[in-house]
């Protein structure tokens, strides 16, 4: 589907697919060096094309859903969201999100995190969707919040970077 992004420009949002494996691991390794809010830096992201057609596979399943955005025909952003499968925690997700520095401020999160909450509402199934998120990161906490995340726990020293230092992490949740 075609959207209409803060700057005027559009985008095309959909369902990743097996032949976007490609991208998706360029795209991954380049924003891995554009923040440190990220559990991976740059080129961080060393896996085979083969290996993520067999990982966007896996979110053709029920409950699981992965969506990229591009952007003049670049990956600029994705987000998915993956239920849990054993059955007394079945009711719960996690969702992530990451966008592309020079798209930061695009509105293109917000597109994909009110994709993934209708997602998560339409299942029937999910209930609650936890994210982690860097203890540092205003924007994304400030936009989680604007969706009725409430902060449910602190995991101190989570980050661990190659200079030694230690940053923590917040555990969000909203609850459907």
């Amino acid at each position: 589907m075609t959207v209409l992004l803060k700057d005027g420009r559009t985008a095309e949002l959909r369902q990743a697919i097996p032949s976007d494996a490609k991208d998706i691991i360029e795209y991954l390794n380049c924003i891995g060096g554009e923040s440190e809010f990220l559990t991976f830096g740059k080129d961080g992201f060393p896996i085979s094309i083969v290996e993520e057609e067999k990982y966007i596979e896996h979110f053709q399943a029920p409950n699981q859903s992965l969506w990229i955005v591009r952007v003049d025909g670049e990956l600029a952003a994705m987000g998915d969201l993956t239920a849990q499968n054993a059955p007394r925690i079945s009711h719960t997700s996690e969702l992530s999100i990451s966008v592309r520095k020079k798209d930061w401020g695009s509105g293109i999160a917000q597109i994909l995190m009110e994709q993934l909450i209708q997602f998560a509402r339409d299942s029937k199934q999910i209930q609650v969707i936890g994210l982690t998120v860097h203890a540092e990161n205003e924007r994304a906490i400030r936009l989680y919040r604007r969706y009725g995340f409430q902060e449910v726990g602190c995991y101190p020293r989570f980050f661990h970077y190659d200079d030694g230092r230690f940053a923590d992490a917040k555990w969000m949740n909203l609850y459907l």
